[in-house]
């Protein structure tokens, strides 16, 4: 017996019954293995996203993470909401990764 053949890469989120018809990716990240907690991430926003904005987005993203986590994992989302919370204060205030520019035409 044959499977269905999948073009996306392994790891990668099933999308197939998500609405994107008028949708804009803003960004996607990757983590490089089990283990590791620093990984790729590739933001590329439109204009019509200014800088308020962003900072709501990033706060909707923490909350699906959460409800997501505690989702998968059978834990309690308020839990999981305040230790996102946590690392990412603590990631603003000392971060463990330099941002690199990647710009299209260059790749690097």
């Amino acid at each position: 017996m044959f499977g269905k053949r999948n073009d996306q890469p392994a790891g990668a989120i099933d999308l197939a019954g998500a609405d994107l018809k008028d949708a804009i990716e803003v960004i996607r990240a990757f983590l490089p293995g089990q283990e590791q907690i620093v990984g790729g991430i590739y933001i590329d926003p439109p204009a019509s996203l200014q800088p308020f904005g962003f900072g709501i987005l990033l706060a909707d993203l923490v909350h699906h993470a959460a409800n997501a986590y505690a989702y998968k994992f059978d834990l309690d989302a308020d839990q999981v909401r305040y230790a996102i919370s946590s690392g990412l204060h603590a990631e603003l205030a000392s971060p463990t990764e330099n941002v690199k520019q990647v710009t299209p035409e260059t790749d690097q």
